[in-house]
């Protein structure tokens, strides 16, 4: 989970090119400065390191004070895959200690290198549709305040109070492939697993009782 506060988003400096999605420097901006150029440290492409003094760096078309999530679905066609992703928002919730009824949850197709779901770099998961939620977005729908596509900010600046971005590799447990079982499983209920069941559960039958 990267957190960072009076982020700036340039959604000018992504382009979709068929089924990637590609940054140039100054996607996301943020104030200080780089001092370990040989560590790879955050999990976000495009990042550059602004002056808060300098005028031009800092733009802002809008600006979003509730706190963001910045998403990349790993597969928004398999409810496998999905469950993943569903949990990887619900943790980023819980950890950056956010109520979602006041959070705002952005999809951005290849925001995360990896993927989706094994594929080439920065993937574009539905062609012809960048940052299309799926057909199991309802999870989502039931607890965010907004849910939106990266891609409905065209071409502008957006400064953000508090801006997160997912975990790495993209999923807060491991995958264990055909055939495996997970030892964990014969140990007893997970209370990790109980409490994102119960959120899940509620947040539903408050929407449609």
């Amino acid at each position: 989970l990267c957190q960072i506060k009076n982020g700036i988003i340039d959604y000018s400096k992504s382009s979709v090119s068929t089924n990637v999605r590609n940054f140039m420097n100054g996607f996301v901006k943020i104030y200080g400065k780089f001092n370990q150029p040989n560590v790879q440290l955050l999990p976000i492409p495009g990042i550059q390191y602004i002056n808060q003094y300098n005028e031009q760096d800092i733009k802002c078309d809008e600006i979003e004070k509730r706190p963001t999530i910045i998403y990349s679905n790993d597969d928004i066609f398999n409810l496998g895959h999905y469950m993943n992703d569903v949990m990887a928002a619900w943790s980023m919730i819980v950890l950056s200690n956010n109520y979602p009824n006041n959070s705002l949850l952005v999809n951005m197709d290849g925001v995360r290198n990896w993927g989706p779901a094994g594929g080439p770099p920065h993937r574009i998961m539905d062609i012809g549709q960048p940052d299309n939620h799926g057909p199991f977005s309802i999870y989502h729908e039931t607890w965010f305040n907004e849910i939106k596509k990266g891609i409905s900010y065209q071409k502008k600046s957006i400064c953000y109070n508090e801006l997160y971005f997912q975990v790495l590799p993209g999923v807060p447990w491991w995958w264990l492939d055909w055939n495996n079982d997970n030892y964990c499983s014969y140990l007893g209920p997970s209370p990790i697993y109980q409490s994102f069941n119960l959120f899940i559960r509620s947040n539903i039958e408050k929407k449609y009782p």
